[in-house]
């Protein structure tokens, strides 16, 4: 009985730590709904429908206001002003990236309606293969198949054991370019890369490791694939329901790209019509919502709060 009155007295002793620890690191941070010990705002967040709990919440607090995600204080800017005075105004202190666990646990017919995202996957995926393998595939090879499948599923499913099949698959690649690697004449990302791994061996502390590869890399799939595509499948939805739209943006392309040759990164700059409408484009659908997670890289004031 003693032991068990102990260990409830021990048990309250630490939630009343807890709640004097969370009180007094609420009076530095920005308002924002009262958190349980542990759970923090766990039972007061909509996760399905996260987006629209943000803007509830930043309706009640502000545009500025925390979230207790678990243990954790997370401080959330909603909307444009307080985004662009954070990561513009004072983007050096706002520069540090929040951490992700997830991401670091895996680190280590005729007539009928056409679904426009298989072919719109592809394209962004083949222009990485040719950066990072030197070579495009074929929309019906297999692997190029598989390898679009788990990328497609893993934008859903961060924590899924398919990221697994990708990166043993790109594991494989690599092994593969450096049985076949030619110093004097390197083909792609891949090559470059060992060459300077290469460069470095004799250095412990160097950042050019063989599992940095593996990971630089299927950061470049992750982020150019799901992202690149939603937003040619939006455009397309967009410029099907604006045709002046869709004239002007043709007739920029005709006339400064032609029809003779690729476009190429020098076009950019004499085509501000259509870098304009892919920004409306990816203004209007929003495509990251919720961002990436940021960190300060020092105790920062904003709006007259202290961010830690």
């Amino acid at each position: 009985m003693d032991t068990a009155v102990a260990l409830v007295f021990s048990l309250c002793c630490l939630l009343l730590l807890s709640l004097w620890r969370k009180s007094s690191e609420r009076g530095k941070l920005p308002p924002g709904p009262t958190p349980l010990p542990v759970f923090g705002n766990f039972f007061q967040i909509d996760v399905k429908n996260f987006n629209q709990c943000l803007t509830n919440f930043s309706k009640v607090y502000g545009p500025v206001f925390t979230l207790h995600l678990g243990m954790m204080p997370t401080v959330v800017l909603h909307g444009y002003e307080a985004v662009k005075e954070a990561l513009i105004d004072h983007g050096e202190e706002f520069a540090g990236r929040g951490s992700l666990p997830l991401a670091e646990r895996i680190n280590k017919g005729l007539g009928s309606p056409c679904d426009p995202t298989f072919i719109l996957s592809c394209a962004p995926c083949n222009v990485i293969c040719s950066t990072v393998f030197q070579n495009r595939f074929d929309y019906q090879d297999q692997d190029f198949l598989n390898l679009m499948e788990k990328l497609n599923e893993n934008v859903k499913i961060l924590s899924s054991p398919w990221l697994q099949y990708i990166r043993s698959y790109l594991l494989e690649r690599i092994k593969e370019h450096q049985e076949s690697l030619n110093v004097a004449n390197p083909r792609d990302f891949i090559d470059y890369y060992l060459i300077k791994l290469k460069q470095e061996s004799h250095n412990q502390q160097s950042e050019f490791t063989h599992e940095n590869l593996a990971t630089t890399v299927l950061d470049l799939f992750n982020a150019g694939t799901e992202t690149t595509s939603t937003t040619l499948r939006y455009a397309l939805l967009l410029l099907l329901k604006h045709p002046d739209v869709t004239a002007k943006v043709q007739e920029e392309i005709h006339h400064v790209v032609g029809r003779n040759r690729s476009p190429c990164m020098q076009d950019r700059s004499h085509m501000p019509y259509t870098d304009a409408m892919i920004h409306e484009v990816q203004r209007f659908i929003s495509l990251i919502p919720t961002n990436l997670p940021h960190a300060v890289t020092c105790d920062t004031k904003f709006r007259n709060y202290i961010i830690p």
